[in-house]
Protein backbone atom coordinates (compact mmCIF):
# COMPACT_ATOMS: atom_id res chain seq x y z
CA UNK A 1 0.00 0.00 0.00
CA UNK A 2 2.43 2.77 -1.11
CA UNK A 3 1.29 5.78 0.48
CA UNK A 4 1.71 9.25 -2.13
CA UNK A 5 1.24 12.86 -1.86
CA UNK A 6 -1.07 13.94 -4.62
CA UNK A 7 1.61 15.90 -6.88
CA UNK A 8 1.76 15.91 -10.60
CA UNK A 9 4.33 13.01 -10.63
CA UNK A 10 3.95 10.68 -7.87
CA UNK A 11 -0.01 10.71 -9.61
CA UNK A 12 1.76 10.09 -12.90
CA UNK A 13 3.70 7.18 -11.35
CA UNK A 14 1.18 5.49 -10.31
CA UNK A 15 -1.04 6.25 -14.27
CA UNK A 16 2.32 4.35 -15.71
CA UNK A 17 2.19 0.94 -12.92
CA UNK A 18 3.16 -2.14 -14.06
CA UNK A 19 -0.57 -4.03 -15.19
CA UNK A 20 0.92 -6.84 -12.87
CA UNK A 21 0.33 -4.75 -9.98
CA UNK A 22 -3.02 -3.05 -11.01
CA UNK A 23 -4.41 -6.91 -11.95
CA UNK A 24 -3.31 -8.17 -8.21
CA UNK A 25 -5.39 -7.86 -5.30
CA UNK A 26 -2.37 -6.97 -3.27
CA UNK A 27 -1.36 -3.80 -4.87
CA UNK A 28 -4.15 -0.62 -3.17
CA UNK A 29 -2.18 2.83 -3.01
CA UNK A 30 -3.23 5.26 -0.56
CA UNK A 31 -3.21 9.19 -2.40
CA UNK A 32 -3.22 12.23 0.00
CA UNK A 33 -4.21 15.06 -2.15
CA UNK A 34 -1.85 17.91 -1.44
CA UNK A 35 -3.89 20.38 -4.01
CA UNK A 36 -6.79 20.77 -6.83
CA UNK A 37 -4.64 22.47 -9.69
CA UNK A 38 -5.82 21.37 -13.39
CA UNK A 39 -3.48 19.07 -14.69
CA UNK A 40 -3.88 17.04 -10.95
CA UNK A 41 -7.96 16.85 -11.32
CA UNK A 42 -7.04 15.41 -15.53
CA UNK A 43 -4.97 12.77 -13.63
CA UNK A 44 -7.66 12.10 -10.94
CA UNK A 45 -10.06 12.19 -13.82
CA UNK A 46 -7.90 8.96 -15.32
CA UNK A 47 -7.37 7.12 -11.91
CA UNK A 48 -11.30 7.83 -12.03
CA UNK A 49 -11.46 5.53 -14.98
CA UNK A 50 -10.95 2.10 -12.64
CA UNK A 51 -7.67 1.06 -14.01
CA UNK A 52 -7.46 -0.28 -10.00
CA UNK A 53 -8.76 0.46 -6.47
CA UNK A 54 -6.96 3.35 -4.29
CA UNK A 55 -7.29 4.85 -1.22
CA UNK A 56 -8.71 8.59 -1.21
CA UNK A 57 -7.55 10.59 2.09
CA UNK A 58 -10.22 13.09 2.53
CA UNK A 59 -8.94 15.11 5.40
CA UNK A 60 -5.67 15.96 4.12
CA UNK A 61 -2.92 17.16 6.94
CA UNK A 62 -0.79 18.59 4.37
CA UNK A 63 -0.76 21.07 0.78
CA UNK A 64 -2.83 23.66 -0.03
CA UNK A 65 -6.76 21.65 1.69
CA UNK A 66 -6.18 20.87 4.90
CA UNK A 67 -8.66 23.37 5.97
CA UNK A 68 -11.65 23.14 2.95
CA UNK A 69 -13.39 20.38 1.72
CA UNK A 70 -11.81 20.51 -2.15
CA UNK A 71 -10.64 16.77 -1.96
CA UNK A 72 -14.74 16.05 -1.10
CA UNK A 73 -16.43 18.60 -3.90
CA UNK A 74 -13.31 18.68 -6.53
CA UNK A 75 -12.18 14.95 -6.40
CA UNK A 76 -14.33 12.76 -5.53
CA UNK A 77 -16.89 13.69 -8.27
CA UNK A 78 -14.34 12.86 -10.82
CA UNK A 79 -14.24 9.33 -9.35
CA UNK A 80 -18.08 9.27 -10.66
CA UNK A 81 -17.30 6.51 -12.55
CA UNK A 82 -15.20 4.10 -10.30
CA UNK A 83 -16.79 4.88 -7.14
CA UNK A 84 -16.63 0.71 -6.31
CA UNK A 85 -12.73 1.02 -6.09
CA UNK A 86 -12.63 3.97 -4.38
CA UNK A 87 -12.02 3.80 -0.97
CA UNK A 88 -12.16 6.55 1.87
CA UNK A 89 -9.27 7.35 4.06
CA UNK A 90 -9.71 9.26 7.06
CA UNK A 91 -6.44 10.87 9.32
CA UNK A 92 -6.85 10.60 12.98
CA UNK A 93 -6.45 13.69 14.47
CA UNK A 94 -5.05 13.33 18.69
CA UNK A 95 -7.90 15.59 20.03
CA UNK A 96 -10.41 15.07 17.69
CA UNK A 97 -13.79 14.20 19.39
CA UNK A 98 -15.06 10.72 18.58
CA UNK A 99 -18.31 11.96 17.27
CA UNK A 100 -16.46 13.99 14.53
CA UNK A 101 -14.63 11.32 13.51
CA UNK A 102 -17.69 8.72 13.72
CA UNK A 103 -19.87 11.45 11.79
CA UNK A 104 -17.13 11.46 9.06
CA UNK A 105 -16.77 7.55 8.27
CA UNK A 106 -20.72 7.16 8.50
CA UNK A 107 -21.18 10.13 6.38
CA UNK A 108 -19.50 8.08 3.26
CA UNK A 109 -22.42 5.61 2.82
CA UNK A 110 -22.03 2.51 0.12
CA UNK A 111 -17.56 3.21 0.26
CA UNK A 112 -15.39 1.01 2.33
CA UNK A 113 -13.50 2.82 4.61
CA UNK A 114 -9.46 3.22 5.68
CA UNK A 115 -8.50 4.81 8.83
CA UNK A 116 -4.60 6.33 9.12
CA UNK A 117 -3.39 6.38 12.66
CA UNK A 118 -0.44 8.92 13.03
CA UNK A 119 -0.88 8.97 16.36
CA UNK A 120 -2.74 7.60 19.64
CA UNK A 121 -6.02 8.87 19.23
CA UNK A 122 -7.01 9.72 22.35
CA UNK A 123 -10.40 8.07 22.86
CA UNK A 124 -9.02 5.04 21.66
CA UNK A 125 -11.38 2.79 23.57
CA UNK A 126 -15.06 4.32 21.68
CA UNK A 127 -12.83 3.93 18.42
CA UNK A 128 -12.18 0.53 18.89
CA UNK A 129 -15.85 -0.10 19.96
CA UNK A 130 -17.22 1.70 16.72
CA UNK A 131 -14.84 0.08 14.21
CA UNK A 132 -15.73 -3.45 15.82
CA UNK A 133 -19.50 -2.75 14.52
CA UNK A 134 -18.72 -1.49 11.41
CA UNK A 135 -18.15 -3.65 9.09
CA UNK A 136 -17.19 -1.07 6.27
CA UNK A 137 -13.93 -0.17 7.61
CA UNK A 138 -11.73 -2.35 5.55
CA UNK A 139 -8.53 -1.70 7.00
CA UNK A 140 -6.36 0.51 9.94
CA UNK A 141 -3.13 1.53 9.10
CA UNK A 142 -0.86 2.41 11.80
CA UNK A 143 2.24 5.17 11.49
CA UNK A 144 4.66 3.03 13.65
CA UNK A 145 6.78 6.43 14.34
CA UNK A 146 3.99 8.01 15.48
CA UNK A 147 1.86 5.15 17.39
CA UNK A 148 2.62 3.22 20.14
CA UNK A 149 3.12 -0.64 20.20
CA UNK A 150 0.30 -1.28 22.96
CA UNK A 151 -1.88 0.87 20.91
CA UNK A 152 -1.55 -0.79 17.72
CA UNK A 153 -1.61 -4.27 19.49
CA UNK A 154 -5.40 -3.22 20.80
CA UNK A 155 -7.13 -2.70 17.89
CA UNK A 156 -8.56 -5.66 16.22
CA UNK A 157 -5.79 -8.08 14.33
CA UNK A 158 -7.93 -8.35 11.26
CA UNK A 159 -6.40 -6.55 8.17
CA UNK A 160 -4.18 -3.72 10.21
CA UNK A 161 -1.18 -2.51 7.84
CA UNK A 162 1.90 -1.08 8.87
CA UNK A 163 3.32 2.19 7.76
CA UNK A 164 6.83 3.29 8.07
CA UNK A 165 9.02 6.12 6.36
CA UNK A 166 12.09 4.65 5.30
CA UNK A 167 13.79 7.36 3.30
CA UNK A 168 16.45 9.43 5.68
CA UNK A 169 16.17 12.51 4.13
CA UNK A 170 19.28 14.63 3.57
CA UNK A 171 19.74 18.23 3.61
CA UNK A 172 20.54 18.77 0.42
CA UNK A 173 21.74 16.54 -2.73
CA UNK A 174 24.69 16.82 -2.28
CA UNK A 175 24.78 15.78 1.28
CA UNK A 176 23.36 12.38 0.37
CA UNK A 177 25.95 9.66 0.79
CA UNK A 178 26.37 6.59 -1.65
CA UNK A 179 23.27 4.18 0.66
CA UNK A 180 21.10 4.87 3.33
CA UNK A 181 19.45 1.46 5.54
CA UNK A 182 16.05 1.41 4.17
CA UNK A 183 12.79 0.15 5.76
CA UNK A 184 12.68 -3.59 6.55
CA UNK A 185 9.16 -3.57 6.97
CA UNK A 186 8.26 -5.59 3.64
CA UNK A 187 9.96 -8.61 5.37
CA UNK A 188 8.77 -8.43 8.33
CA UNK A 189 4.98 -7.68 8.42
CA UNK A 190 3.38 -11.48 8.32
CA UNK A 191 5.52 -12.67 11.19
CA UNK A 192 4.61 -9.26 13.11
CA UNK A 193 1.19 -10.06 12.60
CA UNK A 194 0.09 -7.19 9.99
CA UNK A 195 -2.05 -7.88 7.08
CA UNK A 196 0.22 -5.59 4.82
CA UNK A 197 2.83 -2.66 4.90
CA UNK A 198 2.91 0.59 3.68
CA UNK A 199 5.61 3.23 3.12
CA UNK A 200 6.45 6.91 1.54
CA UNK A 201 8.33 5.16 -1.42
CA UNK A 202 12.22 7.01 -2.23
CA UNK A 203 10.52 10.62 -1.47
CA UNK A 204 9.74 10.36 2.50
CA UNK A 205 7.47 11.23 4.66
CA UNK A 206 8.25 14.92 5.12
CA UNK A 207 6.18 17.26 2.94
CA UNK A 208 7.52 20.73 1.30
CA UNK A 209 4.92 22.39 -0.12
CA UNK A 210 7.01 24.64 -2.00
CA UNK A 211 9.40 24.91 -5.27
CA UNK A 212 13.13 24.86 -4.20
CA UNK A 213 14.46 25.54 -7.77
CA UNK A 214 17.11 23.87 -9.41
CA UNK A 215 19.49 22.10 -6.68
CA UNK A 216 23.01 22.86 -7.20
CA UNK A 217 23.64 18.67 -7.69
CA UNK A 218 21.46 15.82 -9.02
CA UNK A 219 20.22 12.84 -7.39
CA UNK A 220 18.77 9.19 -8.06
CA UNK A 221 17.57 7.68 -5.33
CA UNK A 222 17.23 4.01 -6.66
CA UNK A 223 15.93 1.23 -4.14
CA UNK A 224 17.76 -1.89 -3.92
CA UNK A 225 17.76 -5.14 -2.44
CA UNK A 226 20.88 -7.11 -1.52
CA UNK A 227 21.33 -9.99 1.26
CA UNK A 228 17.87 -9.70 2.51
CA UNK A 229 18.14 -5.95 3.22
CA UNK A 230 16.55 -2.94 1.49
CA UNK A 231 19.02 -0.07 1.23
CA UNK A 232 18.44 3.51 -0.88
CA UNK A 233 21.16 3.79 -2.97
CA UNK A 234 21.77 7.68 -4.20
CA UNK A 235 23.30 8.86 -7.32
CA UNK A 236 24.89 11.95 -7.86
CA UNK A 237 26.02 14.09 -10.46
CA UNK A 238 30.05 14.35 -10.78
CA UNK A 239 28.97 18.50 -10.74
CA UNK A 240 28.02 19.95 -7.72
CA UNK A 241 28.90 23.93 -8.48
CA UNK A 242 25.55 25.89 -9.04
CA UNK A 243 22.02 25.38 -10.49
CA UNK A 244 22.96 25.55 -13.78
CA UNK A 245 22.86 22.81 -17.07
CA UNK A 246 20.54 20.06 -14.90
CA UNK A 247 20.11 18.34 -17.99
CA UNK A 248 23.99 17.72 -18.11
CA UNK A 249 24.24 16.90 -14.30
CA UNK A 250 20.92 13.97 -14.25
CA UNK A 251 23.38 12.46 -16.97
CA UNK A 252 26.43 12.15 -14.87
CA UNK A 253 24.39 10.61 -12.15
CA UNK A 254 22.67 8.08 -14.37
CA UNK A 255 25.92 6.78 -15.16
CA UNK A 256 26.66 6.32 -12.33
CA UNK A 257 23.02 4.46 -11.83
CA UNK A 258 24.18 2.48 -15.22
CA UNK A 259 27.27 1.41 -14.06
CA UNK A 260 25.58 0.15 -10.78
CA UNK A 261 23.43 -1.65 -12.68
CA UNK A 262 25.63 -3.24 -15.24
CA UNK A 263 27.63 -4.97 -12.22
CA UNK A 264 25.04 -7.88 -11.55
CA UNK A 265 25.08 -8.05 -8.28
CA UNK A 266 21.73 -6.80 -7.18
CA UNK A 267 18.13 -8.48 -7.17
CA UNK A 268 15.40 -7.07 -8.50
CA UNK A 269 16.69 -4.36 -11.11
CA UNK A 270 14.40 -5.29 -14.30
CA UNK A 271 11.48 -2.97 -13.44
CA UNK A 272 9.50 -0.45 -15.22
CA UNK A 273 11.34 1.83 -13.77
CA UNK A 274 14.97 0.73 -13.96
CA UNK A 275 14.28 -0.11 -17.82
CA UNK A 276 12.87 3.42 -18.57
CA UNK A 277 16.67 4.87 -16.53
CA UNK A 278 17.92 2.32 -18.56
CA UNK A 279 16.23 4.28 -21.87
CA UNK A 280 17.09 7.51 -20.91
CA UNK A 281 20.65 6.50 -20.55
CA UNK A 282 21.04 5.10 -24.04
CA UNK A 283 19.27 7.99 -25.63
CA UNK A 284 20.69 11.00 -23.21
CA UNK A 285 16.65 11.59 -22.48
CA UNK A 286 16.29 14.18 -19.41
CA UNK A 287 13.02 13.96 -18.42
CA UNK A 288 13.15 16.85 -15.63
CA UNK A 289 13.54 16.99 -11.95
CA UNK A 290 9.78 15.65 -11.54
CA UNK A 291 10.71 12.81 -13.84
CA UNK A 292 13.49 11.33 -11.83
CA UNK A 293 11.33 11.24 -8.99
CA UNK A 294 8.24 10.01 -11.37
CA UNK A 295 10.86 6.95 -12.37
CA UNK A 296 12.33 6.15 -9.17
CA UNK A 297 9.17 5.86 -7.76
CA UNK A 298 7.90 3.17 -10.19
CA UNK A 299 10.93 0.89 -9.50
CA UNK A 300 10.82 1.16 -5.61
CA UNK A 301 6.46 0.70 -6.06
CA UNK A 302 7.10 -2.46 -8.36
CA UNK A 303 10.09 -3.55 -6.61
CA UNK A 304 8.14 -3.80 -2.99
CA UNK A 305 5.18 -5.15 -4.21
CA UNK A 306 7.36 -8.35 -5.38
CA UNK A 307 9.19 -8.20 -2.25
CA UNK A 308 5.56 -8.14 -0.15
CA UNK A 309 4.08 -11.21 -1.92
Amino acid sequence: MPYLRGKKFELLALLETNERLVQSESFLPIIEPVNTSGENLETYKLLGEGRFPFVLIINPKVGNHTQDNEVENTILPLLSGNLNNVYIGIILDKDEPISKIINILTGYTNFKKVIIHNTNYKDQDELIEFIENDESIEYNIFDEDETMPNYRISFPANKKIILRDGFVKHKTNKDYPQEDYYCQNVFLYKQQGYYGCSDFLSVGKKYNNGRSGNPHAVVIHYTVTENGENKMFHFLSDRKDGPSNQAGKYLEALNHLIDFLNSGRRFGDNTDGTNEFRSNHKSEYFPGLGGIKKISMKHHIELLFELAK
